[in-house]
Order: structure tokens, then C-alpha cells, then sequence
């Protein structure tokens, strides 16, 4: 079939998402997917007449969702091998074009966008100036994605001369925008500016204006953890790890925070999930097979929405709302 609207089409997309796992990606089809995707420009503005054609079909938007669940979405995300890897770019590719801007489209470019510097690390400043090209123009709506970006860059060792620019802008837009916020969101902002130095004390000293002026609860839920309250947080992701660490710590000293950057799973792991209260972990930047390794010993985790450090934040004050309300 050549033509990418035919009818016919529905039927064999309606096979691949009902029959195909994972396991049908094995080294001949993956290569196949490699060859036709490797081939397609998705930037509409560049692309052939052929390949607008393929881009506005009917079914071809349906044909990725179905990829980027099977493949991204997939338990051993991402795959190492190099043929893997060229697939991954071609999603990154297409979710980069794509004007489905939802969060669930956001943090899966997110992931292939980590695992797209994770092998070219030299591209890293480039990678980032597209995902901040990507939710243009600045608005407050996007304010924790973009926070996510930046995160993500500073994870993959983007300059600060990099990123100043683009957090100058945001987060005049942001703090100047008639909206509410939320205790992590300022923190995290705050430990940016600093972590920018100079350059952004001033912006510091706005953020530290919005968390004076803010009514948050009278009483702080982390302040009310006892003593010695341990938190352990599974990530990948140290910096964004360590800033948690730092805003918590600051709230109340007397709670123990452990960070595991572990991939796999081992005995000490194991003793710090059989010791700790309190179980963050962060599945879209941890391993799977850490995942499955400590399930066995976890009753009650907790799930951040995403890698960044405002909703790992955000996820352990409200679990520790509600075991400070038992």
C-alpha cells in the first residue's frame, strides 16, 4: 500500500496495538522501523512533498502514539543498542514537530531527549535550546515544564552561561504573572537563583519576596515529621536529587534524606528501603530493575509526576500531610 491514507491501513494498526509487545522490536523489525523513519523529515516547513503527505495522513498520527507507547513507554527504556537509539532520535524528531504540546507528549520528549544527550553528550546545549524552543513563548501555564528543561540540562552538565539567558526571561514572566504558588515551585526557584550566583541575586531576592508574601499553611507538614524521619528517594538524577535534599533539610534538620542513584539493586540498597519511612521514587529517571528490586519491600510509595525536583518536592509534603493528618 503507497497510499498512506488507504482504509486498509486502520486494520493493520489496529493489529500493532492489540498484538505487537515489545518483544515483536527485535533486531530485523527494529532495524526496518530505523530505515523508514530515518528517512522522513517531520519539520513540515523543510519537508518534501512526499513526506507532508505521509505527516497528514489519517492514520500516521496514530501509527507514533502507538510506537512512542511501545517503545518509550517500554520497561527497559531506553535500550542501549546503537539501532535503538537511532529509533529513539527519530521519535525525539517527530515529538519535537509535533503541535500536541499535552503533559503526557511533554514528559515523553522529555525521556527521549535525556536519552538523545545521554549518547551525544556533546549536543547537549543544542538538545536544550530546542526543548526551550519547543513551549515558546514564556508563559506561567508552562512553568513547571520549563523548570523541568532546565533541570534536565543542569543534570547533563549545560553551563550556566547556557541557561542564564532563558531563566532571566521565564522567571520574570512568572513572577510577575497574577498567579498563586506553590511552596516547592518558589523553593526550587530560589535554589536556581542561587545556584546561578550573582548573576541572579536579584531574582533571588524576588523569590524570597513571593515565599514571605505567600499564605501558605501556618504550620509546615515537614516540620511536623519526628526526628530522625527517614526519606529515601530513588533518581538518577543527582542534582535535582541534592536540591531536594537541600530545600528539605532546611525546613527541618532533624529528618534523615537519602538519595539512591543505584541502578541495580544491592544488599545496601536493600538495608536502606528496609530502614526508611518514607519511599520517593522517581520512575522516569530510575532503572527498572532497581524498580523491581526494591517493590518487594515498599508498601506505600510515592510517585512524583515527573524527574524535576518542585514535584518530588510537591509529592513529599502531600504524603506527609497525610501521614501527619493519621
Amino acid at each position: 500500500m503507497n497510499d498512506p491514507n488507504d482504509d486498509r491501513l486502520s486494520q493493520s494498526l489496529d493489529y500493532l496495538d492489540e498484538n505487537t509487545d515489545i518483544e515483536f522490536w527485535e533486531q530485523k523489525n527494529i532495524i526496518a522501523l530505523r530505515d523508514y523513519l530515518g528517512v522522513i523529515t517531520f519539520d513540515k516547513n523543510q519537508a518534501p512533498q512526499n513526506d507532508i503527505k505521509i505527516l497528514t495522513s489519517a492514520y500516521f498520527e496514530r501509527a507514533m502514539d502507538i510506537l512512542l507507547t511501545q517503545l518509550v513507554k517500554d520497561d527497559r527504556f531506553p535500550r542501549e543498542s546503537k539501532v535503538f537509539g537511532e529509533v529513539y532520535s527519530s521519535l525525539y524528531s517527530y515529538m519535537l514537530h509535533s503541535s500536541n504540546k499535552t503533559g503526557t507528549n511533554a514528559e515523553i520528549l522529555l525521556r527521549l531527549a535525556d536519552d538523545k544527550i545521554t549518547r551525544n553528550p556533546q549536543n547537549n546545549v543544542a538538545t536544550i535550546q530546542e526543548l526551550i524552543e519547543w513551549i515558546h513563548p514564556p508563559r506561567p501555564s508552562s512553568k513547571e515544564l520549563w523548570l523541568d528543561i532546565v533541570e534536565l540540562g543542569i543534570y547533563h552538565g549545560t553551563g550556566k552561561e547556557y541557561l542564564f539567558n532563558t531563566f532571566q526571561t521565564w522567571i520574570q514572566i512568572i513572577l510577575d504573572a497574577p498567579i498563586s504558588f506553590e511552596r516547592p515551585y518558589l523553593e526550587v526557584l530560589l535554589s536556581l537563583s542561587e545556584w546561578f550566583g550573582d548573576y541572579a541575586e536579584s531574582w533571588g531576592e524576588k523569590v524570597d519576596e513571593k515565599l514571605s508574601e505567600s499564605t501558605f499553611e501556618k504550620t509546615d507538614p515537614i516540620l511536623l515529621l519526628p526526628d530522625g524521619f527517614r526519606i529515601i528517594i530513588y533518581t538518577l538524577d543527582e542534582p535535582s536529587g541534592q536540591r531536594v535534599r537541600d530545600v528539605l533539610n532546611k525546613r527541618n534538620s532533624n529528618i534523615d534524606i537519602v538519595l539512591c542513584h543505584e541502578k541495580t539493586m544491592t544488599k545496601q540498597v536493600e538495608n536502606l528501603t528496609k530502614n526508611s519511612d518514607m519511599h520517593v521514587l522517581v520512575t522516569t529517571c530510575m532503572k527498572h530493575s532497581l524498580f523491581y528490586g526494591i517493590s518487594e519491600y515498599i508498601k506505600t510509595p510515592v510517585y512524583p509526576k515527573s524527574r524535576g525536583s518542585s514535584s518530588i518536592l510537591r509529592a513529599i509534603e502531600e504524603r506527609t500531610v497525610a501521614i501527619n493528618l493519621k
